[in-house]
């Protein structure tokens, strides 16, 4: 999934630096933004990481997972909605005293009495 420009200007400070990684030794981790447009492919299609296409020197799946999990613990995604919504909030296209951003729900048991 490609991420434009104006996209990536918007998300790119909310990814944690990469700057420390050579310090550590092993390779250098490959461009931020081309492992978060494969993390958005996988997101967007809910396929399994291992058929996310192949980039042309791109990151491959084993990668983008693992910065998934790294960026999911370290609430990179989390930041990123929040900061979307108060963008879009503050643009008047988002309000946010009627809406909440949830994934809870209550499953029905089976033979419940109605």
């Amino acid at each position: 999934m490609h991420v434009s420009d104006d996209e990536w200007s918007f998300i790119e400070p909310h990814i944690p630096s990469s700057a420390n990684d050579l310090k550590h030794g092993g390779r250098p981790r490959h461009n931020a933004r081309r492992v978060f447009e494969g993390i958005s492919w996988i997101l967007k299609t809910g396929a399994r990481w291992r058929d996310m296409p192949k980039q042309e020197n791109g990151p491959s799946y084993q990668t983008c997972h693992r910065m998934f999990q790294y960026w999911r613990r370290a609430g990179v995604f989390t930041e990123i909605l929040e900061a979307l919504s108060w963008e879009l909030s503050d643009k008047g296209r988002l309000y946010l005293k009627e809406c909440f951003i949830d994934a809870t729900f209550a499953p029905a048991k089976k033979g419940a009495k109605k």
